[in-house]
């Protein structure tokens, strides 16, 4: 049966067998957790997929795989969710979306958008590079967003950790505020 999966975490959905192979042990019981005691506990399970997914090659391949794993669970569309600014030890947030993009157009047979997450632990100015992302424009299909200038103003009347907002690109990519 097809399947649409519209609530999927980038950190969340890692392959364990990719992040074992990275790691050289196994990581399971550091990426499951099945008896957590607080959310504090359960977040702690995001620590390592925040570690592993730090570089262009590993970005773009748990992209491309999370992408396989899909496809291989019949899933046509998925929307998937991540914090950009969560991955830029390494290389800027350009270089993030553009590995997740081509890891997924790797796997043409899933239609998978983006949801970018704006956390209120962040700077304005450090989200802000999310609204302006600049890698959205490397690809036609990605090229016409809505005017950024719109939503910096926007921003700038509103309290920035209590507004939920979503702005359409061609496919949809989705910025909240969390």
């Amino acid at each position: 049966m097809k399947k649409i999966e519209l609530h999927l975490h980038l950190d969340g959905s890692i392959n364990i067998e990719y992040a074992n192979k990275l790691i050289g042990a196994d990581v399971k019981d550091k990426l499951i957790g099945t008896n957590s005691t607080s959310l504090k506990n359960y977040l702690e399970k995001f620590d390592l997929p925040g570690e592993l997914l730090q570089s262009y090659d590993n970005i773009e391949e748990f992209s491309y795989l999370l992408g396989k794993d899909l496809e291989a669970d019949d899933v046509i569309y998925a929307e998937v969710r991540f914090c950009p600014l969560f991955h830029i030890k390494e290389i800027s947030v350009d270089r993030v979306i553009l590995a997740i993009l081509m890891g997924f157009k790797r796997v043409p047979n899933v239609k998978i958008n983006l949801i970018f997450c704006m956390m209120r632990h962040f700077t304005y100015e450090e989200n802000l590079e999310i609204i302006k992302l600049k890698s959205l424009s490397l690809y036609k299909e990605y090229s016409k967003i809505i005017n950024s200038n719109f939503l910096v103003s926007f921003f700038n009347k509103f309290n920035f950790s209590t507004i939920l907002i979503s702005f359409i690109a061609l496919p949809p990519i989705y910025c909240y505020i969390l």
